[in-house]
């Protein structure tokens, strides 16, 4: 390993954000080639977030319990 590899520090920069149903993947990206994602959970008391949760999903059910939007058809 050189110096400067041991004394590099990542800048990260958000590359791409990738939807899923109660979260959002964050991919970032450093000039030395380096990735990492990091996971960001929807807030689900945002009403344009909740169109993305999903019934099929039991982790969206679970945090949207006794919330859960009409489109779903859930009887409580």
């Amino acid at each position: 390993m050189t110096d400067d590899e041991i004394a590099h520090r990542h800048g990260w920069e958000t590359r791409a954000r990738v939807d899923q149903c109660h979260y959002t993947q964050v991919v970032e990206y450093c000039h030395c080639g380096a990735t990492r994602s990091v996971y960001e959970q929807r807030d689900f008391d945002e009403p344009l977030q909740v169109a993305f949760a999903r019934i099929d999903c039991p982790d969206c059910r679970l945090l949207l319990r006794g919330r859960e939007p009409d489109s779903w058809g859930v009887r409580t």
